[in-house]
């Protein structure tokens, strides 16, 4: 599953509210250790999910890390 990083725990929680509004099946986890990033905070998310969540994240102006397992 892809995971989310963001460079703030705003941001995740941002990204968690608009996500779930948007109708994705997310879930917060902890940053996974072997991951580096300012947030302790990443979403997983469906693999199949992975353009429809930049486009909700960008039309949000929700900024991201990165996405970790695309």
């Amino acid at each position: 599953m892809p995971i989310i990083i963001f460079n703030s725990t705003h941001q995740a929680l941002a990204a968690e509210k608009v996500l779930d509004n948007g109708g994705i099946a997310i879930e917060i986890v902890p940053l996974p250790a072997e991951l580096k990033a300012d947030c302790g905070l990443a979403i997983e998310f469906g693999g199949a999910e992975v353009e429809k969540v930049k486009n909700i994240l960008s039309e949000h102006i929700i900024k991201y890390e990165t996405i970790y397992g695309e």
